[in-house]
């Protein structure tokens, strides 16, 4: 059985977000995580889901604070 080692990637901040998607992969999409990580993507694309989740958030407390900021006034 050959020793597969995964490629050195790149340091990149994965995050909160990164890192519970890391642990769904894992979990539930066992086989997009062993090509992700074989591959040496792994940690641009949780990178990009992090980025992309932290967005998400800012713009939803933004609106909500929009909507609660226009109850008061």
């Amino acid at each position: 059985m050959p020793c597969i080692e995964a490629s050195q990637e790149q340091t990149m901040r994965t995050g909160i977000w990164g890192e519970r998607h890391r642990q769904y992969l894992k979990k539930y999409r066992r086989i997009r995580y062993c090509n992700l990580l074989t591959s040496g993507q792994l940690n641009a694309y949780l990178a990009d889901v992090n980025s992309q989740a932290e967005k998400l958030f800012f713009q939803l407390v933004n609106e909500f604070a929009q909507m609660v900021m226009n109850l008061i006034y």
